[in-house]
């Protein structure tokens, strides 16, 4: 129950860096629309991947961590 509660929880994090990355993109057509300043995406986006990909890993670390210390993993998972 905890493990589908935090996949699902991750699910909804990554759905939302979806969703910024998203409106970065419009953001950064607009602004090229604007200022007429062509921006390098694939380095900006590169980073930003790099970024999410680091963002959800450390929420999975520390997520892992806390269901360690408070022993809730299933009986399957749980230290000897």
């Amino acid at each position: 129950m905890w493990l589908k509660t935090l996949m699902h929880y991750q699910l909804g994090q990554r759905n939302k860096i979806n969703d910024n990355l998203d409106e970065l993109y419009l953001s950064k057509r607009l602004a090229e629309i604007h200022t007429q300043v062509p921006i390098d995406s694939e380095a900006l986006f590169e980073k930003m991947s790099f970024a999410t990909t680091l963002i959800i890993f450390y929420q999975f670390v520390t997520n892992m961590n806390y269901m360690f210390q408070e022993n809730i993993f299933h009986p399957i998972f749980k230290r000897v």
